[in-house]
């Protein structure tokens, strides 16, 4: 086998000059062209918005007028219904003080039935001490005569 060169009449990509190097079609020409006019585009666009934004506070500067007198009395105009809190803090404190009390004093709840309410604390102190109270099992439920096969419902019949 002999070592072959590629003929340049059949493979038209590889140049006569230099048979080892492929001409890949890069042209670096319109890789610059393209690189150079997205950089002017940019900077057109950035120095475009620079001169609008101090075209803006310009024109703002000079819009600016002293308050309506509307505006001064504006404290003493209330908002219509409903309000939001102005002093929610208070409200908060308010609350939470009123829930404290609510579970941490005696009370009656139904005077004619003799029901109280009693602490939290107290509460828990009773149950840990003496456990839960045992309540009566509630009645069995009957089963009609028509149903009791006596075979298991879950196996089937």
């Amino acid at each position: 086998m002999a070592d072959r060169r590629p003929d340049t009449a059949q493979e038209p990509h590889v140049t006569a000059e230099r048979p080892d190097q492929f001409d890949r079609e890069i042209s670096w020409k319109a890789i610059g062209w393209s690189m150079g006019i997205i950089t002017v585009i940019t900077v057109a666009s950035f120095l475009g918005m620079w001169f609008l934004g101090v075209d803006f506070r310009d024109r703002m500067a000079e819009s600016d007028s002293p308050a309506p007198l509307v505006a001064e009395s504006r404290d003493e105009i209330l908002p219509p219904e409903p309000r939001l809190q102005t002093t929610s803090y208070d409200d908060w404190a308010e609350m939470k003080s009123e829930h404290e009390e609510f579970l941490s004093t005696y009370a009656w709840t139904d005077r004619s039935r003799g029901k109280v309410r009693i602490p939290v604390d107290e509460a828990m102190r009773r149950i840990a001490e003496d456990g839960l109270p045992s309540f009566p099992a509630p009645p069995a439920p009957s089963t009609p005569a028509s149903e009791s096969t006596g075979s298991d419902p879950v196996e089937g019949n």
